[in-house]
């Protein structure tokens, strides 16, 4: 808060209280902060407290200079009673030490490409205790508006983790780099949505044998990496493509996914209304599962003929043109769950009257967003909600959360319960990769990822912790 003041040393703190202070600036403004406690209390997690700023003189405070102490304020770093509540809700990511004794990732300078969310707290105090130093970690943002960005920002800062915004990718690479030549260390990578082999192939090919694996989050990231089949000379300990990923996050990414969309959405009675799904693979099968619930009309498109089969005797509307399919059904819900383009111009073309786009899938690439400009009569800012384009034809299509995936737009996506398996078994992936008898070659290696998260027997502690909780002693129903 101190950097924020536009003349700190002129600055008068006095407190008024246990938990009051006043700041009197030397242009006569007067700030106050309070700590309180939320309320109702009911309503909110017990022990919460929140901080808040009032300005109760502005003197000559800026419009600007009143933001930056509002953007101080947010980057209050988690306190010790957080962090333990966001680790008592991942026990799986923080008993993997409990599990993995030799400490692994000690040998190692590892990079993650993460979210900003409260569990990447409890990822990086996992990696730590697997070994791994705050100065032999390199945490790279994706790069989403999160709910608690700031706070994870100011957790980094109290750490010297060092942090890279994703369009820095290869900067990032190259600061792991030199890290681990100078420390003797192996180069180790836990991506999300294939942002380390292009930078490494296209810009630092160099750096590219020297780092020990890599180990892929998201689908996204598979399929970026397509392009560089048969050169990816390090090897890929695919989460992405694992059992545990496919048969059981997907539920809870469709899940909050839709919840969000519902909230960006104005307000509207979307039973026996039409959706469109394009893209039925592990998280667009699902959410036309949740969208049916919702007692939603729903068409699903999949570039794959076994998808669009497997749909349509689950009972979805289908057809070979997504064209047609959306000039036939009128979704007034199109999401994108394809982890590529989902439209084209010709499908924009046959956007009904009023629709909505959302992306779940990484970054803004699911929607043709620069055709949508270039073709639109007008183009409207919603705020918070997204963007809404006015076609020639009459349609007003609103791109939900500008583009970006819905889950991550001011939201803490899945809670921390459900993270925690993913996140546990990319940091298998890391200890794996950081051994030298990994038995990894290079490129994808699917079967031996499924294998080792088999051996790291997550799933059955997972089943053991959320499973039935039957009865330790035999009862007369059950079998002899």
């Amino acid at each position: 808060m101190r950097e924020a003041l536009p003349d700190p040393d002129a600055a008068q703190f006095t407190a008024q209280g246990p938990l009051t202070a006043q700041i009197d600036l030397a242009d006569g403004a007067r700030i106050q902060l309070v700590v309180g406690e939320a309320a109702p209390p009911a309503a909110h997690t017990p022990g919460t407290h929140l901080l808040v700023l009032s300005i109760l003189r502005r003197g000559s405070l800026t419009a600007d200079q009143e933001a930056a102490l509002v953007e101080a304020l947010r980057q209050v770093p988690f306190s010790d009673s957080e962090l333990e509540l966001v680790a008592g809700q991942m026990p799986l990511t923080l008993g993997l030490a409990d599990r993995i004794t030799d400490r692994p990732l000690a040998g190692t300078v590892l990079l993650i490409m993460a979210h900003f969310l409260e569990d990447l707290t409890g990822m990086l105090a996992s990696a730590m205790r697997l070994g791994a130093a705050p100065e032999t970690l390199v945490v790279v943002e994706k790069g989403y508006p999160y709910k608690s960005r700031a706070r994870v920002v100011a957790h980094l800062r109290e750490h010297r983790i060092a942090f890279f915004p994703s369009a820095d990718i290869a900067e990032a690479l190259a600061h792991q780099s030199t890290l681990a030549r100078e420390s003797g260390l192996k180069a180790v990578i836990i991506d999300d949505g294939g942002y380390a082999v292009p930078a490494l192939i296209d810009q630092l090919p160099e750096q590219l044998a020297a780092c020990a694996g890599l180990v892929e989050q998201t689908m996204s990231g598979i399929f970026k990496l397509e392009p560089y089949e048969g050169r990816i000379a390090l090897p890929v300990f695919s989460v992405a493509q694992s059992r545990i990923k496919g048969t059981i996050e997907s539920y809870w990414i469709a899940d909050a996914a839709v919840r969000r969309i519902m909230e960006l959405m104005p307000p509207h009675k979307v039973e026996g209304q039409p959706a469109l799904v394009i893209g039925y693979g592990q998280v667009g099968s699902e959410i036309a599962h949740v969208l049916r619930g919702l007692r939603m009309r729903v068409a699903v498109f999949d570039r794959e003929l076994m998808r669009m089969v497997v749909a349509h005797e689950a009972g979805y509307v289908t057809h070979k043109s997504l064209a047609r399919l959306i000039g036939h059904h009128r979704p007034i819900l199109i999401i994108g769950a394809t982890g590529r383009q989902a439209l084209s111009d010709d499908d924009l073309r046959e956007l009904p009257a009023e629709t909505f786009l959302a992306s779940v899938t990484s970054r803004d690439g699911e929607f043709p967003l620069p055709a949508l400009r270039d073709a639109a009569e007008a183009v409207e800012d919603e705020g918070l909600a997204g963007t809404t384009y006015v076609l020639p034809h009459g349609a007003r299509a609103t791109v939900l959360a500008h583009g970006f995936p819905v889950n991550f737009h001011y939201a803490e996506s899945v809670h921390n319960r459900h993270s925690d398996l993913t996140l546990a078994a990319l940091l298998v992936g890391a200890c794996t990769l950081a051994r030298d008898d990994h038995g990894f070659s290079d490129g994808h290696n699917v079967e031996r990822t499924d294998a080792v998260l088999q051996e790291s027997r997550l799933l059955e502690d997972y089943y053991d912790r959320y499973g039935p909780q039957l009865p330790t002693q035999p009862t007369a129903e059950d079998p002899a």
